[in-house]
Order: C-alpha cells, then structure tokens, then sequence
C-alpha cells in the first residue's frame, strides 16, 4: 500500500476525533514525517478535505465522499467514468480470487433484462464483484438472492436504513428502487461449471438531478449527502459480506440465503402483474418465495386462472 493510502486509512479510522499527529501517522505508516507531509499534499491535491495544524496534526473533515482504496480490502480498480463495470470486468484477465471495479459514473450503466441503469457521478455506488465459483449451476439462483441479502444486510450496518427485497433483484427504500443488482456468468461447456460470475451493483447513495421518466421510480438511500458515512465504508462492507457468502463455498448455504431473503422481502401476499415473457402478463397473488428462490403464484385472470405455479424467471410489476 502506498504512503497516501496508508495515511488515508488512519485519517478514516479517526474521521469521528479531532486530530492526529504527524509523528503517529509516521510510526503507525512506517515512513519520515517528511513522506507524511507529502503524503498529505497528494490527497489534498487529490480532493481530500483535510485539516492541518502544527500543534494538532491532521484531520479529515466531515462531508468528504471520494471513492478510494483506503477502506477497501482486495484486488480493488476504482476509475472515474466508465460505459459499465460489469463490460470492463469481462475484459480483465480471468483470476482465481475475486475482482472488483468500481466507478464514480457509468455512462452506459446495465440494469436487468438489457434496460439502462441511471448512474450520475459522485452520488452512487457503482461496482462489479467477479469470482471463479466453486459451486455448481444449480445454485445459480440462489445468486443474486444471496447478493440482495448482503447489501441489504449492509445499508443496514452502515447507514441504519432497513430496506426492502422486491423479487428478484430490486431493493426498495421508502417505496422507491434505490439499488439494483445485475448477475451475469461466463459459461464453461467442456466443463458445465462457471469460469467466473459477474455480480453488477448499482446503489443511488445520495440525491441527484432525475430525468422526469424516472423520478417516480428512483429513490436514495439518504435524502442529503451530509451523513456520518462514506461509499467506501458502504463498499467494504458489502464486499466483505459476498467474500463470507461466496468464496470457498460448495454447496451454498441454501437455507440461511432462503430464510433470510423472504424474511427481507415485501412481495409475498401482494398482488402484482408478472411477466414471464413467454405469454401475456397475467394478474397474480404471490404466496411464497420457494427453496430455489423462485416466486410461487396463484394467478387470478386468463388461461391459467386458479392455477398455482413456480416461477424462476421474469418480472413483477408492483
């Protein structure tokens, strides 16, 4: 880890006190105080909003919200702007342990089903987790369950915020979508397992300008962007939640991911449209969330009226 860095990571352990010295950072960093001070010079330069006094030290003022890898355990690459993480990430070369991308904006954000995902700079969480499973594809949909879970279980730790699972991969705040999820696979014939999965990420953290089609849909998880928090405490964390959730496990602990999901999730009893995209939408009660995941439904009009299904593809529309 690089001087900046090592100094970044005191300066955010300490953001809740006042000041520390810059014979601490030396020690606690391992270098002269001279390499602190320039240390401290590139992440001003860099945008940082730190304090500096001659008889205190340095402090990291409150309200600053800068994507870095200061807070952010593993094979980590943050960039400023790109069209998608998850396109950038299939384009690195395969790994064995997980990758992550993270962007401040895409332009070109993917959302589900092949629909646009919204993501203005500096106000949301953009990001791709890539990893070689060791499970087999008939735990698949138990993926992007498992990923709502800990960024449910996340939003929670960090911000406090007690969000809502609506199946498969929206989480809701306030009745409005605030995060997406996008799972994607590279497929192995030869073998019949995954080279690697591609868990997409979008969160809209802190309020921006909505264009009008949108303003009814999209929500944030904090209506002003002065909070005790920062992306990357957000960021760590979910990324510390799918290392427990993902890596070195086969099978995936089905029952926990189940459990929790549906205790999280608001569509059970409700009445929605749903569109499977292989017949007309159809009027539905959603009386379950099954053992792989799956909706299971009573649909209330047309051909299939009074039947009872299990649905492990589509869309609800609330």
């Amino acid at each position: 880890m690089k001087t900046d860095e090592k100094v970044l990571t005191e300066l955010l352990k300490n953001a809740k006190a006042t000041y520390i010295s810059g014979e601490s950072l030396a020690k606690t960093s391992g270098v002269s105080r001279n390499s602190i001070w320039k240390a401290i010079e590139k992440l001003k330069k860099n945008g940082y909003p730190i304090t500096s006094s001659r008889s205190k030290g340095y402090k990291l003022e409150p309200g600053y919200d800068i994507l870095s890898k200061g807070t952010i355990k593993g094979d980590v690459t943050i960039l400023s702007t790109l069209p998608s993480t998850n396109d950038y990430i299939k384009h690195m070369d395969y790994s064995d342990s997980t990758q992550i991308v993270i962007a401040d904006e895409q332009t070109k954000g993917k959302g589900r089903l092949g629909r646009y995902f919204f993501s203005p700079k500096g106000t949301g969480i953009y990001m791709s987790y890539s990893f070689k499973p060791k499970f087999t594809p008939d735990d698949t949909m138990l993926i992007t369950c498992g990923v709502a879970n800990v960024v449910h279980d996340s939003i929670k730790t960090i911000s406090g915020k007690d969000t809502q699972l609506k199946w498969v991969n929206d989480i809701f705040l306030n009745g409005k979508k605030i995060c997406g999820i996008l799972t994607e696979g590279e497929f192995n014939l030869e073998t019949n397992l995954f080279d690697r999965i591609i868990i997409g990420i979008g969160i809209n953290c802190f309020p921006s300008e909505v264009p009008d089609d949108l303003k009814d849909i999209i929500g944030f998880l904090s209506e002003t962007a002065e909070v005790d928090y920062t992306r990357n405490d957000l960021i760590a964390d979910i990324i510390k939640g799918l290392d427990n959730l993902f890596i070195g496990k086969n099978p995936l602990d089905r029952a926990s991911i189940i459990s929790n999901y549906r205790k999280n999730c608001f569509v059970v009893g409700k009445i929605v449209t749903l569109n499977t995209f292989n017949s007309e939408p159809s009027q539905v009660e959603i009386l379950d969330i099954g053992e792989r995941c799956e909706l299971i439904v009573k649909y209330l009009d047309g051909k299939k009226e009074g039947l009872t299904e299990n649905i492990i593809s589509g869309e609800i529309i609330l």
